[in-house]
């Protein structure tokens, strides 16, 4: 599935200089996949996005890799004690055993290509964090910009 994921910044300033986190306002909400495009309002505005929240009530007990390939998704507000909760995190807490998150906004065409790789060298047997490994050293002789292959990283299992 190729997607966007957003991340909302940690909080806000309210017009009368007070500040709101929004993992307070809206929990488990601050990071999203994007399912459909569209302006839309209450139900269908909420159901054109997984979010965190949506990820955390899933089933992933015995699921061995989620991959979340979209931009940011592995960003989010760091929580004292709890660490950064992002939809890595939710995957974890859904019973994943390890995930792959990008940690910026990553160009389409060079995600597709380090991951077909990643999914090619899994399937001829390398392990996650090797097959990640290598998928990024090949992306690195023709995208030798950092932006293209750095940003995401394996939790979780090797």
């Amino acid at each position: 599935v190729a997607t966007h994921g957003l991340f909302l910044e940690p909080g806000v300033e309210l017009a009368n200089g007070a500040y709101v986190r929004l993992a307070s306002a809206l929990p488990g909400m601050q990071s999203a996949l994007a399912l459909s495009p569209g302006a839309g309002t209450g139900g269908a505005a909420a159901s054109r996005f997984l979010t965190g929240a949506d990820i955390t009530r899933l089933n992933l007990l015995g699921t061995e890799l989620v991959v979340f390939s979209a931009c940011d998704t592995g960003n989010g507000e760091v929580e004292a004690g709890e660490g950064v909760v992002s939809l890595r995190r939710s995957a974890e807490e859904a019973g994943a055993r390890s995930t792959i998150t990008s940690l910026w906004p990553v160009p389409s065409a060079s995600t597709a290509t380090l991951m077909a790789d990643f999914y090619t060298r899994l399937g001829e047997g390398q392990g996650k964090a090797e097959a990640l490994r290598q998928a990024k050293l090949a992306l690195m002789r023709h995208f030798p910009d950092p932006v293209h292959w750095a940003g995401f990283l394996l939790a979780g299992e090797p």
